[in-house]
């Protein structure tokens, strides 16, 4: 057996295990045959075949000496399953002759990670029962015994199976510092190297996944040419690449006569005001306070440079300045519990809740790459591990027999979300279950039982698509063949092809990202027909999970009202209002007010006050005057999540009446 391997544009790598067979060749050893194991590995990625490996046949039942072989077998990082998913399948020579029984030890088995490969004991089936990570382990030593049932004499010696875990390209490359800080003569020619950046990756080295390229995405002042620099795309060395440098020049004219500098734009002249500052003699830019990205992840300066008498005037400059991302927000459950029934009869693998949870950081880094897990199971009998969930996709499934609603009809699981991959920021949550009557009174396998999970999606998911929601099974599927279809919402109704389902399998997909604003709920018909069999359709209902990416908006523009300049502190005159199209019973559409800013800050700066639930503006201190300051502009916030989500920004103009 071996692997072949393909990259595409992308980078990311695609593998197909191959196998050769040879039929019917036998080697004589002092006058015997000799037989080892049968090896069939299964496929992981390529819809090609699996390749079967069968070595020599021989005669009767005999203990060997001559150690049977099993190449090493490939399985790729991060497969989303379904678990346990099949990997190998061990044969014995005895098997065709007596009962055998398979047991594996090792890493992985009875070593820790315990459970990650299991083994059934009657068929040799090798399963590994969750997804791997290369970046944590990038190989598995497993041993394998074979011994027949009726005598223990018989059976195989102990053999080595190696599992390697081959790499995805799951890790971003990391710079080793940031920002880099370097200096250049200014007399430097064109192609001398100063500095270097680099950067790690922490995929397999021997891949194309860790090989770094560098660029320069933009320079800033790109004067006097946008290139002045150079980087070497694979050493990361940085060099100059044009002629013109020069330390004294903050503006073309800044020899010929003496110029100052200002800014304006968000965060300068507009709010947030004083975010940033220049000094108008050097034209160094500042930053006052902290940037918080989730709030604004992006300001646009324009900045200006002219002669204190203005006879020269430079052309205003664009400067943009990106906040570049914290892990600084944990992640936070969709809802808390999450409540599920299971019913007591399920089998080992049966997946009946999905546990969501988002993350306010920037979507495009693993500071919202979220892993799941269950911290604890109340209460623990029979088995402490009844449940198990996936890490990745949040999917609650039975994980070991003895479910007993008369014994044990509820159990409590804590359960965790961390992002950074799982290593990050935590947040705990409960999910409570439910363990539901079995009726075994209920009608027969012939009656058409089907079985179909609680199916909810969170919309906004990045995929890849097609991703496997369910999988639809008819109980008349062990009988005869069973072919599975769709209709409804978004299959044969529009929006058309939202939802597929594998005719086979009964795997059923959604092709591409949900929108809860848009639809919250879709609602399927799955039909199995086979010969002589037509199940009555049954309804799936697809449930949407909103997450928080919608702003609040203002009901109006401008608002303005009008207060007396007698008014008593606590006097109330006007109400500010706004919306959010998420969902209205989560705290993505909990909404708080707040003032930013007032203009004029005269004779406080404080004059009023606004409560942050009901948005009431208020009078908050003494001192309104109405020949003074005859109006004020209040700069107004309203922020979901209340009031530490998406925010947007609005004007009140109050005027003071006699």
């Amino acid at each position: 057996m071996f692997s072949i391997h393909a990259w595409d544009s992308r980078g990311k790598k695609h593998t197909a295990f191959v196998r050769v067979e040879h039929q019917g060749w036998a080697r004589h050893h002092h006058g015997q045959q000799e037989e080892d194991w049968a090896v069939e590995p299964v496929q992981t990625e390529s819809p090609s075949a699996p390749l079967f490996l069968e070595f020599p046949k021989s005669g009767g039942l005999r203990r060997r000496k001559r150690e049977w072989e099993i190449p090493p077998i490939s399985i790729p990082e991060g497969s989303r399953g379904p678990f346990p998913m099949k990997v190998v399948r061990i044969k014995s020579s005895f098997g065709k002759e007596t009962t055998m029984v398979y047991r594996i030890t090792g890493e992985g088995a009875n070593l820790p990670p315990k459970g990650l490969f299991t083994i059934n004991k009657n068929t040799g089936e090798l399963y590994v029962t969750g997804p791997l990570d290369r970046e944590a382990k990038d190989h598995y030593v497993l041993r394998a015994t074979a011994k027949a049932v009726i005598d223990a004499n018989i059976g195989e010696p102990p053999i080595e199976i190696i599992v390697i875990v081959t790499d995805h390209n799951d890790n971003t490359p990391v710079f080793t510092q940031n920002p880099f800080i370097g200096s250049v003569p200014e007399a430097s020619k064109i192609g001398f190297e100063f500095m270097t950046v680099n950067a790690t990756d922490a995929d397999d080295p021997n891949t194309y996944n860790a090989d770094v390229r560098y660029f320069i995405v933009s320079q800033s002042p790109t004067a006097p040419s946008s290139n002045m620099f150079a980087i070497n795309p694979i050493t990361g060395a940085i060099r100059v690449n044009a002629d013109g440098l020069d330390r004294e020049t903050r503006s073309n004219h800044a020899k010929e006569t003496k110029l100052v500098y200002s800014i304006t734009g968000e965060g300068a002249d507009l709010p947030p005001v004083g975010l940033f500052t220049i000094d108008r003699n050097t034209g160094v830019l500042y930053v006052s306070r902290t940037l918080d990205r989730e709030i604004k992840d992006k300001y646009e300066l324009q900045v200006h440079a002219h002669s204190v008498t203005d006879e020269v005037k430079e052309p205003a400059i664009k400067v943009i300045v990106e906040v570049l991302d914290q892990n600084d927000n944990s992640p936070v459950f969709t809802q808390n519990p999450f409540i599920g029934s299971v019913p007591e009869a399920s089998k080992i693998g049966f997946e009946f809740l999905t546990i969501t949870a988002t993350d306010a950081d920037d979507p495009n880094t693993d500071n919202t790459d979220i892993r799941y897990s269950i911290v604890s199971q109340v209460p623990p009998e029979p088995r402490p591990n009844i449940f198990e969930i996936n890490p990745v996709s949040g999917v609650i499934r039975v994980n070991a027999d003895g479910l007993d609603r008369e014994k044990y009809p509820e159990y409590t699981l804590e359960i965790q979300a961390a992002d950074l991959q799982g290593s990050g920021l935590r947040v705990t949550g409960k999910a409570t279950i439910t363990v539901t009557d079995s009726n075994a009174k209920s009608p027969t396998p012939s009656a058409g039982i089907w079985v179909i999970p609680p199916i909810c999606l969170s919309e906004n998911t990045r995929g890849p698509f097609p991703i496997q929601l369910a999988q639809i099974k008819s109980s008349h599927a062990k009988q005869t063949k069973i072919l599975y279809s769709i209709t409804g919402e978004g299959a044969d109704k529009p929006p058309v092809g939202l939802f597929i389902i594998d005719k086979d399998s009964g795997r059923l997909f959604v092709t591409k990202p949900l929108d809860r604003e848009t639809k919250h709920e879709y609602v399927l018909q799955s039909h199995a027909i086979g010969e002589g069999i037509n199940e009555d359709p049954i309804e799936i209902t697809i449930c949407v999970i909103d997450q928080n990416d919608n702003k609040p908006v203002f009901t109006q523009d401008l608002f303005t009202g009008s207060v007396p300049e007698v008014s008593k502190i606590g006097f109330e005159f006007m109400t500010i209002t706004a919306t959010d199209a998420d969902d209205p019973n989560t705290d993505n559409a909990d909404i708080r007010y707040s003032v930013i800013s007032q203009d004029p800050a005269l004779p406080q700066p404080n004059m009023f006050e606004i409560n942050p639930i009901s948005g009431v503006i208020h009078v908050k201190s003494e001192g309104l005057d109405r020949e003074k300051y005859p109006e004020y502009t209040l700069e107004i916030q309203a922020a979901d999540m209340q009031g530490d989500g998406l925010q947007t920004r609005g004007k009140a103009v109050i005027s003071v009446t006699v």
